[in-house]
């Protein structure tokens, strides 16, 4: 396992609402882009995009597996790491700029956003998770990335556990 060589990087970990509840954001495997030098802002932020589509796919397996009552919400959890609590396990390569991260141990000091579904796109993420072939994941999913995902500063955080109603 390759541990990453940059003191700090942004790592999106995909969640669920009862997550968000818990001491601890998850132990679960994340998504980082791996930025070159050379890239303008906009190619940062581009590859950044991609880091959080694998984890809204992530947060997607995460919620079909998941039980007890959960919010249909793709949950996305945005985490400044460093060497030390996370490491690199898929690095990335010429033909993708996103690298898959070990779970780590991460504290919610360490989330600085966290990105969220809102209730509109609830219908749109069950038709993913009751996809019956892949077809129709696949045009489940193509419907869900329609719906932006909302950010929350991680400040915010109580305000997500508060109503529970709305995420659950």
């Amino acid at each position: 396992m390759d541990v990453c060589e940059t003191d700090r990087m942004r790592v999106y970990l995909p969640a669920t609402s009862s997550d968000l509840v818990d001491d601890r954001p998850p132990l679960t495997s994340g998504f980082t882009a791996v930025v070159p030098a050379s890239a303008t802002g906009e190619e940062a932020e581009v590859l950044e995009d991609a880091a959080q589509t694998e984890a809204g796919l992530a947060s997607l397996l995460r919620l079909r597996e998941a039980t007890g009552t959960q919010a249909r919400r793709r949950i996305i959890l945005a985490a400044d790491a460093n060497d030390t609590s996370v490491a690199v396990l898929d690095p990335a390569d010429a033909t993708s700029p996103i690298a898959e991260v070990a779970p780590g141990q991460l504290s919610w000091t360490d989330v600085v956003a966290i990105l969220v579904d809102d209730a509109d796109a609830e219908p749109a993420v069950s038709r993913v998770l009751e996809a019956e072939d892949q077809d129709q994941a696949d045009l489940a999913v193509a419907e869900l990335w329609e719906h932006a995902l909302g950010w929350y500063d991680i400040t915010e955080r109580s305000l997500l556990l508060s109503p529970r109603e709305d995420l659950d």
